[in-house]
């Protein structure tokens, strides 16, 4: 370590001393070259120090940026003295150096000198886990942080003594105390004080005790939800190694803050690529296989994030097997639910429900084997044989909490994973997961504290229902008309609509949207459904303004022109009442998605009297004034044809029913 500590300081040193033979040697501006020359024989003596320590450096990074943003200074201050040198008047008269650069040149070596002493203390901290030996008032941990704050005061100066006395629950109740002065003043942190605040964080990670290890990682997890900033200081300086070697050793506490800390920071498609590279899915992969649920719980939360900040990372999620090793997990949850009894059969369960029930005894086994053969087929890694009868056990011996959240997380970061995905759509709908969301809806009926589960399992029935509306392989495979599947999956997102007062309504409505083009008329009790909530108050829905709006939009992908059916269904949206209550919409709330579709409707049966008894062809010519819609084009020139159909068909033969 000491020949590295050489290496890596040679540069430096050769550089300081040519800045001070340099500036020995000027013949003008002397007073601010003495200046110069005492600051850099500062930092020459610690560049000196450091080389005699030799302190081992496990934690490189502070040293090496430090090192290189030093170099950077010296050599600006080389071409600065060199300007001071030369004889003669003339040169004298045409040497023009401004005040300002020479103090510019003393603050970066006096800012290089603080950063050079902060790194001896960060070693000093890391190699001893003290600071015994210097007491220098230089010597603070975070260098032009505000020192009128005692909670920051107090923050790094448990950091810098790791007082193993504190208790472990006062040190969880003082991080609460602490967040509010770090977020208060971080929006005022400068990038060079970022890294101070995250440098001693990591160091912390590589080799000093365990207790202070799992502290530090509680520390790393608040920063890291400070800002972008914050998380990517955090990435950049090498955080990862340290975490994922931690999480191989530490407790379960720290593999849950762990995980915690990487769903934090994976915030963009960079931060997953160093991510990647680093090995963080592969260590995922194995915590889905072999560790307590309470941390895998964690993981399907921090997969969860990741995917919904950086959707190109879904393809490496099922490359990896994370894919396949969630689907097992949310089946094995549904074997127990079932065996359990949890689930009753009666009247009111669903179509898909006794289609399960009816071929469980006599196809379970079948089924398993089919799906363990339709996923290698999918996805080209390994499985694992043990991880249905692991999960089974592990679902009897946890706590009810810990099956929760193991539940919800593995339903949030499949919904996330699903979304736009047509290749992890397939790996949901062709494994017994989709079935197993839809049946989730129908348990919260029966098992109480499920409602964010059941919410999850919504959003990936909407998602895989969105990508199925856009292929049209996966809708035809996925949800064909009169199938068990097709069946319980609207069945039970109408019976959702039936009673709006609930958190499923939006996504049960955008699901009956994107799978629009699959109804027949034989499903036209969803138009009646989706017509009644056009006239929906905040007394029945919770916020009616989205609820409007997207049942607007689930009908107007009825009535489309792409649709086949689009003008039977059109008549079914005239027959329901849609027209008053979408004349109202457009008048009261100017709703630009309720004139498309009116104009669909005018197009589709302009001869209907329920368009001559609403006034549409006065409600859309009263549209046509208004500014926004002259700044739509393609709906400016819809609402011209659907006018002029109205206008020829009043001058014909009126409207007629």
């Amino acid at each position: 370590m000491a020949d590295f500590m050489k290496q890596i300081l040679s540069k430096p040193i050769q550089l300081a001393n040519r800045v001070i033979k340099l500036a020995n040697e000027v013949n003008f501006f002397k007073e601010e070259c003495d200046q110069i020359t005492h600051q850099t024989k500062e930092l020459e003596a610690i560049f000196n120090l450091m080389v005699a320590q030799g302190r081992s450096v496990s934690y490189q990074r502070p040293l090496q940026r430090t090192v290189a943003e030093t170099e950077q200074v010296l050599d600006g201050v080389i071409s600065l003295i060199l300007k001071c040198r030369g004889d003669g008047i003339m040169k004298r008269v045409f040497t023009v150096i401004p005040t300002a650069a020479f103090q510019k040149t003393l603050s970066q070596l006096e800012s290089s000198v603080d950063d050079f002493t902060q790194i001896l203390r960060l070693l000093e901290f890391l190699d001893n886990h003290s600071y015994d030996h210097l007491d220098h008032p230089r010597f603070f941990s975070v260098p032009h942080i505000s020192y009128q704050d005692p909670d920051i005061l107090a923050l790094w100066e448990l950091i810098e003594t790791g007082d193993h006395r504190l208790h472990l629950n006062w040190i969880d109740g003082y991080l609460d105390v602490v967040a509010a002065s770090l977020k208060a003043t971080s929006t005022n942190l400068q990038f060079h004080n970022i890294l101070w605040t995250v440098w001693p964080l990591i160091g912390n990670l590589y080799h000093t005790p365990q207790d202070r290890r799992s502290f530090g990682v509680k520390l790393l997890l608040l920063v890291s939800q400070l800002s972008e900033q914050h998380k990517k200081v955090i990435i950049e300086e090498g955080a990862i190694s340290p975490l994922l070697k931690l999480m191989e050793e530490g407790g379960i506490e720290d593999q849950e803050t762990i995980a915690k800390v990487i769903g934090t920071i994976g915030y963009n498609s960079e931060s997953v690529n160093r991510m990647i590279d680093a090995g963080v899915f592969l260590k995922f992969a194995q915590v889905l296989k072999e560790s307590p649920m309470r941390v895998q719980a964690e993981v399907a939360s921090a997969i969860s994030e990741i995917a919904a900040n950086c959707p190109e990372s879904q393809d490496v999620f099922l490359q990896r097997d994370i894919v396949y090793l969630l689907i097992k997990h949310h089946l094995s949850f549904e074997t127990v639910r079932l065996d359990q009894n949890a689930f009753v059969l009666n009247k009111a369960t669903s179509v898909l429900s006794i289609v399960m029930a009816r071929s469980r005894l006599d196809r379970r086994k079948e089924m398993d084997e089919s799906d363990d053969n339709k996923n290698h087929n999918q996805l080209p890694s390994r499985q694992n044989p043990s991880l249905r009868s692991t999960s089974l056990k592990g679902w009897e011996i946890e706590e009810p909490d810990t099956k929760h959240q193991m539940q919800a997380m593995t339903a949030r970061a499949l919904c996330n994973l699903v979304k736009g995905n047509m290749s992890i759509c397939r790996c949901v709908t062709e494994s017994r997961a989709l079935m197993w969301s839809v049946m989730l809806l129908d348990i919260g009926t029966v098992i109480p504290r499920t409602e964010d589960l059941q919410y999850h399992s919504a959003m990936t029935l909407m998602e895989i229902a969105a990508v199925a509306e856009e292929d049209t392989e996966l809708r035809r495979s996925t949800f064909k008309r009169g199938s068990p599947v097709f069946k319980a999956f609207v069945g039970r997102l109408m019976k959702t609509i039936e009673n709006p007062n609930s958190n499923l309504l939006i996504p049960s409505i955008k699901a009956i949207g994107n799978l629009a083009k699959t109804f027949r008329m034989t499903e036209a009790r969803v138009i009646d459904l989706l017509v009644r909530l056009l006239n929906a108050t905040k007394s029945e829905v919770w916020n009616e303004v989205v609820v409007r709006n997207e049942a607007v939009i689930s009908l107007t992908k009825l009535a489309c022109p792409e649709n086949f059916l689009h003008v039977d269904y059109s008549k079914e949206i005239i027959r329901a009442g849609g027209v008053k209550l979408l004349a109202e919409l457009v008048r009261r709330d100017m709703q630009l998605s309720a004139l498309l579709l009116l104009c669909y409707l005018a197009l589709d049966v302009p001869e209907h009297n329920a368009l001559a008894e609403a006034n549409v062809l006065a409600v859309l010519e009263w549209a046509a004034k208004q500014a926004s819609i002259t700044q739509e084009k393609p709906l400016d020139s819809l609402l011209t044809k659907a006018k002029s159909r109205l206008e020829f068909c009043r001058k014909s033969d009126g409207y007629n029913h």
